[in-house]
């Protein structure tokens, strides 16, 4: 027998809403060195509504059966977090997006400014 001949990944280990979502789960179980690919009955991405979770197969992640219990634990508990991460400082993402606007329309100002000058002189 060929190596991978008769075997087919066929062990479902997760059942999404979105596309994207089962990519994202794929991605983890590569990463992890777990072979996994995506099932779906969408037309190839042309009816995506024909995929989803309420549909006769919705969009499935599968895995070679001898790798089921190992994806299933790592999608449940995908990585461990290092002890000194931290959660980021997002207190002032407000006053920063409002220097960012700011900064924005001054320089938009300045520009209009600049170009309304330039097209006076040549008319």
């Amino acid at each position: 027998m060929v190596a991978g001949e008769g075997v087919h990944m066929d062990a479902t280990v997760g059942r999404f809403a979105s596309r994207a979502e089962a990519e994202m789960a794929r991605q983890l179980l590569d990463d992890a060195g777990i072979p996994a690919r995506i099932r779906t009955d969408d037309a190839g991405a042309m009816h995506p509504e024909l995929g989803q979770v309420g549909a006769m197969h919705g969009i499935t992640l599968v895995v070679f059966e001898e790798d089921r219990a190992e994806a299933q634990e790592f999608l449940v508990h995908p990585a461990d977090v290092p002890a000194d991460w931290e959660e980021p400082d997002r207190s002032r993402a407000g006053t920063r997006l409002l220097a960012f606007l700011v900064l924005v329309l001054v320089f938009g100002v300045g520009l209009f400014l600049e170009l309304s000058t330039v097209v006076d002189r040549l008319f």
